[in-house]
């Protein structure tokens, strides 16, 4: 059962009048995931960047060759 505080829990048994106490926490953010998605951002801005900058030198190259064959 649930109640203001947390969770009732109702036992048929003979607890020898020792009492429990149980929490129940929803977990609102797990800092591992967190840390895994910025992780795999940077590896994908760093792909990206290498992806550029591959393509600037290609480029570059494409121009060097043509004013050569001109």
């Amino acid at each position: 059962m649930r109640t203001g505080e947390g969770f009732l829990l109702v036992d048929d048994g003979d607890l020898n009048g020792l009492g429990c106490r149980f929490t129940v926490a929803e977990l609102l953010r797990d800092s591992a995931e967190e840390k895994k998605a910025a992780e795999a951002a940077r590896a994908a801005e760093r792909e990206q960047r290498a992806a550029r900058k591959h393509a600037e030198k290609e480029a570059k190259r494409a121009r060097r060759k043509s004013g050569r064959d001109a």
